[in-house]
């Protein structure tokens, strides 16, 4: 497997963003999930490179992108920004892969530029995509419970317990136990990062789509979930795979939410046939 990559960078003031490039054709545009950097999609890289064009960013705040500022200007760039910068950079036919915060950040780049009338992006692959504000509408034991996970955390961050504000966040992705056996470098990561995180629960009040919202998106989507994964994540691939028009589910036996990390010899496997599934529709971007 590749251990590095040509990095480039660009300017989304007050972050300088960090991204991966190589190779040349037709595009896959790789989002990584919150606290995580775009080293997760090495195995996939790896495979693709020598056949697609790869842009794999660091999101805000995380990797090599400039830190998450401890005073916000008002003016702050979201996610979604980045992603439309990288767009202008993508070659041929744009499939995005995305990874629960990656992937909502697609999602909803890709409602709005459809709503536009300018989405240049052939098809997406959506790793368990944490649209929280669809489950308001839809499941609301789990809309509470996600809800109760944000307030904490944010909570813990604004008493200056990093450490507590992680293991509220990291306890319902991975467990408490397995949270609390992780290796020192990875938690030490995520801790680092937890500010990003409060940010991005913090601004779930801000989606204002509804679930029908995404039915305009009719271009090829896959949802993919591990069959051991939350209860909120099915639920969210359920909804928006009764919504989007042109999608199909697939269900990876024994993977959790961090489905990339711990299968990613399946998130290959799973790219590959989204990619034929894509070539079959025969969609082109709207």
């Amino acid at each position: 497997m590749v251990d590095k990559l040509p990095c480039r960078t660009f300017e989304l003031k007050p972050f300088t963003v960090n991204y991966a490039e190589t190779g040349s054709g037709d595009t896959l545009l790789f989002l990584h999930c919150s606290s995580g950097n775009y080293r997760e999609w090495l195995p996939q890289i790896t495979v693709f490179r020598e056949h697609y064009h790869i842009l794999a960013p660091d999101l805000l705040g995380y990797g090599k992108t400039s830190p998450w500022p401890k005073v916000l200007p008002d003016d702050v760039p979201t996610d979604g920004k980045l992603l439309e910068h990288l767009l202008t950079l993508a070659t041929g036919q744009v499939h995005i892969i995305g990874h629960s915060f990656g992937g909502a950040v697609a999602l909803e780049a890709v409602r709005n530029l459809v709503a536009q009338k300018s989405n240049p992006v052939t098809s997406m692959m959506l790793i368990e995509p944490v649209a929280f504000h669809i489950l308001k509408e839809n499941n609301e034991k789990e809309a509470k419970r996600i809800d109760a996970i944000a307030r904490c955390c944010i909570r813990h961050l604004h008493n200056g317990n990093l450490e507590k504000a992680a293991a509220v966040y990291m306890g319902y992705w991975l467990g408490k136990m397995k949270w609390m056996f992780a290796p020192k470098k990875f938690r030490a990561g995520v801790v680092r990062s937890i500010a990003k995180v409060a940010h991005e629960f913090g601004s779930i009040p801000n989606y204002t789509a509804m679930a029908e919202d995404y039915r305009s998106i009719n271009i090829p989507v896959t949802l993919v979930q591990g069959n051991k994964t939350t209860n909120a994540a099915k639920a969210m691939n359920q909804i928006l795979m009764n919504k989007l028009p042109n999608s199909q589910s697939l269900t990876l036996p024994g993977a959790g939410h961090l489905s990339p990390y711990t299968h990613p010899k399946e998130i290959t496997s799973a790219l590959e046939k989204h990619l034929a599934f894509s070539s079959r529709s025969g969609m082109t971007s709207i």
